[in-house]
């Protein structure tokens, strides 16, 4: 029993854990004229007492809750149950907390919610969930990692995958058949099944229309990269990545993202890519941001959206950002090279000589070396006034500059008694060194013309030789056969006759 004394702990628990309480009733071995548990809402689990062995029958939850609240109860409780004397229950001698008025069941509701649920616990997940979201809208590194995927939970990304896959009956869905009519929705969803089945990130002839050995047409790119699984990008090598970027011309898709969007001025050195990527470094991180741009690009492109969402273009635009810091500046080292060689002017033909005989220009063995003249470039008026190189003209020629009588010609013989001659002319103060040269030149063509002519009629009678050679051994050689035939005949008709 528990006698009505203000000064005993016990009693003071015993009121705290009154309030506290749930719903109760009389325990399993309550009696008449004994003292009743007081109902009080909370919500801690319910607590039993009653009889003359008193007990509590709880939960392994509740148990601990009783013990928590009991251990340290709050201020408030306990100042309101030491100031308010307890009420004497008129059917028994005991003392007993009274219910209290609607307006203190309340009071004890929300005092025990605050207990339960401290305002730390929920700054700290709204803490959490923020930078949650957070991280996944900021892309820092790459849009596919192994603890990332940009395109996780993004409407426009889950529906594409949803179109690509098969319906119940294992053809396209209604919404493929719209987007990408009945033909090309079949496609697409055969071409989607295929990659997966795969296992590749990447296979150059799936540009042909060839996968896995199935002929199935030629498919656009940029329908092609929404058939690609995006997981698979996360380990890729770079340089199957920038084949995957060559092979798509993702780059022409790229441009007309930032185009589309209105981005060009913000990243100029993406904009002015004309050809393959070639970043300074983070190649493989570059590459695949710019997979996620074409990616969204189309996405957007063939679900009828005209712009992506802000949370779509902030992960856009930091993936731009990080291809515009690794691509190489228009001056720096990487484009030296063709900016000097397309810098440097272009020089003037210089005319070269019609032949030259390079025998006569080596110095012989004992002489000392024969300076050359220079040549000099004759202009359009002079070349076009030459008379053709004939025999009349060049031996007028030079009997018209006093040309040397004595020079002797070159007989029609080997090249190597030709080149031990070199020819001699006559040196006159009024004669140009350029026109000296070029009645050399003249001279040497047309002796090699006339010894031309010679060797190719030479050339011509061994020919007819030969022929008249090669017919007579082919005449000998089938008489031969026909005569040897002729007697194996003959033997083997005379083996066939009978022997008498």
């Amino acid at each position: 029993m528990f006698p009505p004394t203000d000064d005993d702990d016990d009693d003071e628990v015993f009121s705290v854990a009154s309030d506290i309480g749930s719903e109760g009733g009389l325990g399993r071995g309550a009696k008449a004229g004994h003292k009743q548990p007081v109902e009080q809402p909370s919500p801690a689990p319910a607590v039993v007492q009653g009889g003359d062995d008193d007990f509590f029958q709880v939960s392994h939850v509740a148990s601990i809750e009783v013990k928590k609240v009991a251990a340290k109860p709050p201020t408030s409780v306990l100042h309101r149950n030491h100031s308010q004397p307890h009420r004497t229950d008129s059917s028994s001698g005991g003392s007993f907390p009274s219910a209290g008025s609607h307006e203190e069941e309340e009071e004890d509701e929300k005092m025990s919610s605050e207990v339960e649920t401290p305002d730390s616990e929920i700054d700290d997940d709204s803490i959490d969930n923020s930078l949650a979201e957070e991280r996944n809208i900021i892309i820092d590194k790459s849009p596919y990692e192994a603890d990332f995927d940009a395109e996780k939970g993004e409407k426009v990304f889950d529906e594409m995958k949803d179109v690509l896959l098969e319906d119940e009956r294992g053809g396209p869905k209604p919404k493929a058949v719209e987007l990408f009519g009945k033909t090309n929705a079949s496609c697409l969803i055969r071409v989607h099944s295929l990659i997966e089945k795969s296992g590749m990130v990447w296979g150059q002839e799936w540009v042909n229309g060839n996968f896995r050995g199935n002929m199935i047409g030629k498919i656009p790119v940029d329908l092609l990269l929404l058939c690609l699984v995006p997981n698979r990008f996360v380990k890729a090598d770079p340089i199957l990545l920038s084949k995957l970027c060559r092979g798509t011309d993702l780059h022409n898709i790229v441009n007309m993202a930032i185009d589309e969007w209105g981005l060009e001025r913000d990243y100029k050195l993406v904009r002015a890519t004309t050809k393959n990527y070639s970043f300074t470094s983070k190649g493989r991180d570059c590459f695949k941001c710019a997979i996620f741009v074409a990616r969204l690009y189309c996405c957007c492109k063939h679900s009828g959206v005209s712009t992506p969402s802000d949370r779509l273009m902030t992960k856009a635009k930091g993936c731009l950002s990080i291809m515009e810091n690794h691509l190489p500046k228009p001056k720096s080292a990487k484009h030296k090279k063709a900016t000097t060689k397309a810098s440097e002017p272009i020089s003037p033909p210089v005319s070269v000589p019609a032949a030259k005989d390079s025998a006569s220009e080596k110095p012989q063995s004992g002489n000392k070396k024969r300076c050359r003249p220079q040549r000099s470039c004759k202009s359009p008026e002079q070349t076009l006034s030459t008379v053709p190189l004939t025999a009349k003209s060049s031996k007028k020629r030079r009997d018209d500059n006093d040309l040397d009588d004595d020079v002797k010609v070159v007989p029609v013989q080997s090249t190597a008694s030709r080149s031990r001659r070199p020819i001699k002319t006559r040196s006159s103060s009024g004669a140009d060194p350029s026109t000296r040269t070029m009645q050399q030149l003249i001279s040497r063509f047309e002796e090699q013309y006339e010894e031309m002519g010679q060797r190719y009629h030479e050339m011509g009678n061994i020919l007819e030789q030969m022929k008249e050679a090669a017919a007579s051994s082919r005449e000998r050689t089938e008489e031969e056969i026909r005569a040897d035939l002729l007697e194996e005949v003959q033997r083997n008709i005379l083996k066939s006759l009978p022997k008498k």
